[in-house]
């Protein structure tokens, strides 16, 4: 069966029909009760440096509480690197790195910074080459020191 006629969606560039007109004084005050009040925060604001779980298990922490929804949040082991070494990490050429493979580990030892192009060598062990990632922090090490030499 085809539908016709309104999907109910607004189509883009769709202007409202309501746009640059004021709300008058009895609508006004019929909202006033469930309107925001100065300096009121949402019920599901969560405060600096909470946490939680992506879709893809890492964790994230929240640094700033500016409204920007995603720039709001932080993955933890990227941001304890930076504190760690006073250094701001560039994620488009760079990764920080599990060496344990384990995503809950922030360890200052178990976090190594990896260019993207290592890390793609790395990935593409399906290839001929051998470079396959263990739970072995050490065994890692190898891999990725191997890595930086097939590069080179």
């Amino acid at each position: 069966m085809e539908k016709k006629g309104n999907s109910g969606q607004f189509k883009k560039g769709c202007v409202p029909w309501n746009k640059g007109k004021k709300m008058s004084p009895e609508t006004l005050e019929k909202l006033r009760p469930t309107l925001f009040k100065k300096g009121h925060k949402n019920y599901n604001e969560k405060p600096l440096y909470s946490e939680k779980i992506s879709k893809d298990g890492y964790i994230e922490i929240k640094i700033s509480n500016m409204g920007m929804g995603r720039k709001d949040w932080k993955l933890k082991h990227i941001w304890l690197y930076e504190h760690y070494h006073n250094v701001k990490v560039d994620t488009s050429k760079e990764c920080v790195f599990f060496l344990d493979q384990n995503k809950r580990n922030f360890d200052k030892e178990n976090l190594i910074l990896i260019s993207r192009s290592i890390l793609r060598i790395i990935n593409s062990s399906g290839q001929g080459k051998s470079f396959k990632l263990t739970h072995n922090a050490d065994v890692n090490k190898l891999i990725i020191t191997r890595a930086q030499i097939s590069k080179a």
